[in-house]
């Protein structure tokens, strides 16, 4: 994240240059996506929320408060979107696994197939508030600190309730039968 180029966007934007918008949009489009369809699992919704996300944040540039990062409003606003998005419509079914690598053999891939299916399902069937915790830090790479201030919350409590989400992932993963209880 190039958070001295972000100011740089977001002024020539407010000044009316749409070239700044558009720089912001190219940075950040494929972390909303991805977030969006980590949380729906759906591909269509997941450009629908990341449209909607920015085209909030477009109209509402002037409130964007520069002693906070872009990139925590930004997110903020498509988590918000995404929120909304699995409220409006539950309930949410993953989808089929990627497709796997042609050099493994079929048993391997069997193996990985239901796995993925399995842990993906379970989060899924996770509550949204956990979901979102587990995506930012295990699939985005997020640092505790870039996650509070999108969270609206401190680094404590982020660490506090990503534990709490991962051991009701776990949870539901023993009571899937994917490991036993240690």
């Amino acid at each position: 994240m190039v958070e001295t180029n972000d100011t740089h966007w977001v002024d020539q934007t407010r000044n009316g240059n749409t070239e700044g918008f558009a720089m912001l949009v190219n940075q950040y489009q494929h972390i909303v996506y991805h977030m969006a369809f980590r949380m729906t699992g759906d591909p269509c919704a997941s450009e629908d929320i990341t449209q909607n996300t920015f085209l909030k944040a477009y109209k509402r540039i002037d409130s964007y408060d520069r002693k906070n990062r872009f990139f925590s409003w930004l997110y903020r606003i498509g988590i918000n979107e995404t929120l909304n998005y699995i409220k409006k419509n539950r309930p949410v079914y993953p989808l089929n696994p990627e497709i796997q690598s042609s050099e493994k053999n079929p048993e391997e891939m069997m193996l990985e197939k239901e796995t993925g299916t399995l842990v993906r399902k379970a989060l899924h069937s996770l509550p949204a508030r956990h979901r979102i915790l587990i995506i930012m830090k295990h699939f985005q790479n997020l640092r505790y600190d870039e996650m509070a201030p999108i969270l609206g919350i401190s680094e404590q409590k982020v660490k506090a309730r990503l534990y709490r989400a991962r051991q009701s992932l776990k949870t539901h993963l023993i009571r899937e039968g994917f490991f036993t209880h240690e």
